[in-house]
């Protein structure tokens, strides 16, 4: 069967314009805000004399082309609006295209071809006549429109202003604003010069939409729309399945998120694929050498340099020892020396990298908050050239797959059912290599025969940069694969694992491991059928610990500790304590501090099953003392303990588990190492921890990090991870991320009612505090998420969020946007007259503050201006009136208001700002 069935031929990926308008707009998944905001604005402009610019703003992959083509479509469905604009869509590489001649030319061409006229020969005769003389050529673009209006629709506009020149810019500029007859619909791979210097003729002329990646749940429409556009009802169906979201957010988590390779994704998936890796990541990889290989090309030298050392760095090594502290993370200076530059040149070319979203840069919790640290934004990129530069060798681009594909469960799951010796034996073994699926710790803390089968095998084979690790005994891994594989496959499957095992050993300890797995096995294999999987493997190795020779002390202490941890659930805890005393006596003797911290481990756990949370809480603060002076924070053995050591702080006082803060880094770094189980709650920790050590950012950044998780795996309310989110954002000054996560929090609040007593008032006092530091501006410009949050945020408390945007707007007034923002603040908020004197304690606050006279002045006429045009708002253009003429200085203008609002007025110019806000 070839599982790599495509849909390619059907449904091209990378050319949009080789697809129907309405299949992209069938398969549009994340951007349906974007497409109705800009086809309600551009239809909306048709019938009116507003002429609005629009910039979409997105690397390489993120549906730009896609987006353009929709939002044409959409705009041209209704039919008054398609009589009125007449949409001219450029090629996304139109390389005739150089001066501004050249483009009015174009746009004769493409009107002209529109349909037949019987001037259209005329037309372009004097077209070509007129190609140097711009303003004729400008009047036959004018005659070819006839009583419509332009829509020119150009992809990298960078590229054409770059070409134009500020010349070219400005009298294309000139053209719209003299005309009135001429929108642009436009996009960028990143904001350049053009647009956002004040000096260029295009500035402030352009609301933008910033494109985003796909989520998992986006991703999963796109792929469901064109499995059922291809008929393969069972992928579909299996796409609904909790299974396929599950492998979906590790797909998003791989590569990005992308459109591009969401799309290239759907031509190679099927059933089959998603459940095996392998065939499924080759063609992948294979599809994108052409694209990524063009990518890094237009990159400039210095630049790929960065790039290409980003995507080969997938470990960190630190005082000696290797460290896992994120795929492909470096600082400036690391990447300075590794790919050669100086350090500046570095830090220029990589602010570079971050504008045209190449990179990501953050703060790492726990570290210097002066270092930033940078990563690679498409993880598909780092696994192409990894997978080029080992000439099409998976194994390593595969580990990395599996570690984001596969829960920490399934790993060990399959680790365990490989076949020995085998490819994919060699693959989970070497996802799991950093994991505390492997510790000894967990090997005995859940006895299950799978647990114990994949940590064996995890053991079983080491490279020079895997971790030390406790209880790493070789004949031990041996003899606990034989018993765990006897008991789920039988003996003869134990067998010949353990010949394969032993192959080119020293005879002498081929001997020894063999009749110790001997033992095991036969331990195994002949209680009575009925018995309990658990109970047998416990009899195998208790086997294997009296088969062992005495005189190998460490092999014999490891199992005595496997056989002593299994016993744990199954004896009473008071009978366990002596074993685990004379075990600790010998590993103290033996001189292995590792093993005295593993028995530690295990009497913590025996401790945490007898509900002594006291106690268990002092063993496991000892064991990770010990252990993050042995081997540091960045190891799962420290991982492990201190997991416990939050339990047990939980247990012991589950309302306020009042964790000391010394113990913050610790919790933070075993958050790498957990598995899905340990995760969310240490997630929830550490947050509790940063809290309580008044460190707000880390707390601000794991409250982040859990709001993205599913809602039934989160330890927190999403309400406190809202607040805390918002807050920690709010005291960085960081206005517009606080506004998202206190919108959220204002939403969700409901939910959590009685949660905390008074919060919800101090929230939405924050909630708008945050806001009204934000520009309103962004009302226009933010993507959809920030403006749907700021419209919350003046339902919320219009009072205040208005002041503050009169400040902000008074000190930097908004060049050509200054309507348009009016227009939407009173689309939100002006809907009868109760709403309606909100504005006068807005102008209440601004004449209190200390921004010029004249800004504030001029900052009401144009409110004035705008209001005048519309018929509903004549109540609130009269306060606008008589207020911007009190300022002035007369208050004559007092008689055109309603009696019980003048005394308010005359309070905004004698200045009483408490009384206003109170009456208002």
């Amino acid at each position: 069967m070839n599982v790599l069935r495509t849909h390619r031929a059907a449904l091209p990926a990378f050319t949009p314009t080789a697809v129907p308008a309405e299949e992209l707009a069938a398969r549009t998944v994340g951007r349906d805000e974007i497409v109705r905001r800009l086809a309600r604005r551009l239809r909306s402009a048709a019938r009116s004399k507003e002429r609005p610019h629009f910039l979409v703003v997105g690397p390489r992959g993120s549906g730009k082309t896609h987006l353009l083509r929709v939002v044409v479509h959409e705009t041209l469905q209704d039919r008054r609006t398609a009589r009125r604009l007449a949409a001219v869509v450029l090629p996304e590489d139109a390389p005739e295209i150089v001066f501004y001649n050249d483009l009015l030319f174009s746009i004769v061409e493409r009107l002209l071809g529109q349909g037949p006229r019987p001037q259209n020969g005329t037309l372009l005769a004097d077209a070509r006549a007129a190609r140097r003389d711009t303003l004729q050529l400008e009047q036959v673009v004018l005659r070819a429109l006839g009583d419509r209006t332009l829509l020119l629709v150009v992809e990298n506009l960078n590229r054409v202003f770059h070409d134009f020149g500020d010349d070219g810019q400005a009298r294309l500029r000139a053209f719209a604003e003299n005309t009135g007859r001429l929108m642009l619909l436009a996009s960028t791979p990143l904001l350049f010069d053009g647009v956002s210097e004040h000096a260029r003729p295009w500035y402030g002329a352009f609301s933008t939409e910033m494109l985003d990646d796909l989520s998992a749940e986006e991703g999963g429409a796109l792929l469901r729309h064109l499995a059922a556009v291809a008929g393969d009802d069972e992928l579909a169906a299996f796409l609904e399945t909790p299974t396929a979201r599950a492998r979906l957010r590790a797909v998003t988590h791989v590569t990005g998120g992308s459109p591009r390779m969401w799309t290239v994704l759907a031509a190679c998936v099927t059933v089959e694929t998603l459940d095996e890796l392998a065939p499924l990541v080759r063609t992948l990889l294979d599809e994108l050498v052409p694209y990524y290989q063009e990518r890094l090309n237009s990159l400039p030298g210095n630049e790929r340099k960065l790039v290409v050392e980003l995507c080969r760095s997938a470990m960190v090594e630190r005082d000696g020892a290797v460290v896992q502290v994120s795929p492909g993370m470096r600082t400036v200076k690391e990447l300075a020396e590794l790919s050669g530059l100086d350090a500046t040149i570095a830090a220029t070319s990589l602010r570079r990298l971050h504008d045209a979203r190449w990179v990501r840069r953050t703060k790492l919790p726990g570290t210097d908050q002066r270092t930033t640290w940078y990563e690679i934004r498409e993880p598909m990129l780092r696994h192409h050239l990894q997978y080029r530069d080992s000439d099409g060798e998976l194994l390593n681009v595969i580990v990395s797959f599996l570690r984001d594909w596969y829960s920490i469960a399934e790993q060990r799951e399959r680790l365990a059912l490989a076949d020995p010796g085998s490819i994919d034996e060699d693959y989970f073994r070497g996802a799991m290599r950093w994991s505390v699926a492997t510790t000894i710790d967990s090997l005995f803390g859940d006895t299950d025969p799978i647990a114990l089968l994949a940590g064996a095998r995890g053991w079983l084979e080491r490279r020079p940069s895997d971790p030390e690790r406790a209880g790493m005994s070789r004949l031990a891994a041996i003899a606990a694969e034989a018993a765990a594989l006897a008991v789920l496959s039988g003996e003869e499957a134990a067998r010949e694992a353990l010949a394969l095992r032993t192959v080119g050993s020293d005879p002498a300890d081929r001997e020894v491991a063999e009749a110790v797995a001997t033992a095991a096995i036969e331990a195994a294999t002949t209680t009575e059928a009925e018995a309990e999987p658990e109970k047998r493997v416990q009899r195998a190795l208790d086997a294997a610990v009296e088969a062992v020779d005495p005189l190998r002390a460490r092999d014999s202490l490891v199992l005595r500790l496997l056989a002593t941890g299994w016993a744990i659930t199954r004896v009473d805890v008071p009978e366990i304590h002596p074993r685990l005393d004379t075990l600790r006596d010998d590993a103290e003797d033996a001189g292995d501090p590792l093993l005295v911290c593993a028995v530690d481990s295990m009497r913590s756990l025996a401790l945490l099953r007898e509900e002594n949370y006291e106690q268990a809480r002092d063993v496991a603060r000892a064991c990770l003392d010990e252990r993050l002076r042995l081997l540091g924070s960045a190891h799962p053995d420290t991982a492990e303990i201190a997991y416990r050591l939050a339990v047990a702080f939980h247990g012991a006082n589950p309302e306020n588990p009042d964790l000391p803060a010394d113990l913050l880094p610790a919790f933070e770094s075993a958050i790498e190492f957990a598995d899905e189980r340990q995760r969310p709650f240490l997630m929830a920790v550490a947050t509790g921890a940063a809290i309580q050590a008044a460190e707000w950012e880390r707390a601000g950044h794991w409250a982040e990090v859990q709001l993205e998780l599913p809602d039934d795996t989160a330890a927190m309310p999403r309400y406190e991870l809202a607040v805390t989110a918002g807050f920690s954002r709010d005291l960085r000054e960081e206005w517009s991320a606080a506004v998202r996560f206190l919108a959220s929090a204002v939403r969700e609040e409901s939910l959590y009612s009685g949660y905390l007593i008074g919060a919800g008032e101090e929230v939405r006092a924050g909630f708008a505090d945050a806001a009204k530091r934000v520009s309103p501006m962004q009302l226009l410009d933010g993507d959809a998420e920030l403006r749907a949050a700021l419209e919350l945020a003046l339902e919320t408390d219009a009072d205040r969020v208005l002041a503050g945007w009169l400040g902000v707007l008074a000190e930097q007034p908004p060049v050509g946007k200054a309507a348009s923002i009016a227009t939407r603040i009173a689309e939100i908020l002006v809907r009868d007259d109760a709403d309606k004197d909100v504005v006068v304690a807005l102008m209440a606050v601004a004449s209190e503050r200390d921004e010029a006279h004249a800004h504030l002045i001029d900052w009401i006429a144009w409110w004035e201006a705008t209001l005048a045009e519309q018929a509903e708002a004549s109540y609130l253009l009269a306060i606008v009136r008589a207020l911007r003429l009190a300022l002035l200085g007369g208050r004559s203008a007092m008689a055109e208001l309603p009696a019980e609002l003048r005394d308010v007025v005359l309070a905004v110019v004698d200045g009483k700002l408490d009384d206003i806000v109170r009456g208002s």
